[in-house]
């Protein structure tokens, strides 16, 4: 009689196996999902960067200087968990583009700011864009999988 060992673990299954990979409409929709995502985070990120000059430039203290990354912040931190009850209610192809689009335009407000009210006015239409693409991408990300488990 044998004892089990460390050596009679198993082989996992092959991730290569044509059974075990995401069909490609699925594959392309997490991949823009996960590029878009990594875009606006990022955007939120450069900020630090940029916030001394835009402080200079539009002639602010630094205390109102930082209302462009709190108006942001704060934007996020309502709408993130707020987007769980949009995301039960709309169909999840126009929530993603209501969301870039509104990440677009913010960018677009703030990119061509004469004042500093409306460079933080464009921070805010960011934030709501950028605050539904984390969660968005976790919920297609889930649905996708188990559909696809589902369907095997």
């Amino acid at each position: 009689m044998s004892t089990p060992s460390d050596f009679d673990v198993a082989a996992p299954a092959s991730t290569t196996h044509p059974s075990n990979r995401l069909p490609p409409g699925v594959a392309l929709v997490i991949g823009i999902l996960i590029v878009s995502t990594f875009i606006v985070f990022l955007n939120e990120m450069l900020l630090g960067v940029a916030l001394p000059t835009l402080i200079e430039d539009f002639g602010v203290t630094p205390s109102t200087g930082q209302w462009v990354t709190t108006g942001f912040l704060l934007t996020m931190a309502v709408l993130i968990p707020a987007s769980s009850f949009v995301m039960r209610r709309f169909h999840l192809r126009t929530i993603f583009l209501v969301a870039l689009s509104l990440f677009i335009v913010g960018t677009t407000l703030a990119a061509i700011a004469p004042t500093f009210g409306v460079l933080v006015t464009g921070r805010i239409i960011q934030a709501s864009g950028t605050a539904v693409f984390l969660p968005l991408l976790m919920t297609t990300t889930m649905r996708r999988s188990r559909s696809v488990a589902a369907a095997r």
